[in-house]
């Protein structure tokens, strides 16, 4: 199994995405991030806590579907070779 496929479950429905864009959106309008929970910035994109299971890296709007399919390849190898890592030290360290 890779190591997306491992942890895979059902994503946040579209209807819950659209609602958390607006929370965010308020948000940015009120300059009042009190009521997010942001987990790290990176030079262009925030991730915050979408609830208790979810994170979401809110990010620039792509040019083309292109390049947002691109994105999204890479993220998934990024989670691919975390993963593997973890299991990689899982093997080394038992508790």
């Amino acid at each position: 199994m890779r190591g997306s496929e491992a942890y895979a479950t059902d994503p946040p429905a579209d209807d819950r995405l659209w609602a958390f864009e607006e929370e965010v959106c308020s948000a940015l309008r009120a300059r009042d991030e009190s009521r997010l929970k942001i987990l790290g910035y990176g030079e262009v994109t925030t991730v915050f806590a979408l609830d208790e299971r979810w994170a979401c890296k809110r990010m620039p709007a792509f040019s083309s579907r292109h390049h947002a399919e691109a994105c999204a390849q890479v993220i998934r190898r990024y989670v691919d070779a975390l993963v593997a890592a973890l299991h990689k030290a899982a093997d080394v360290f038992t508790f």
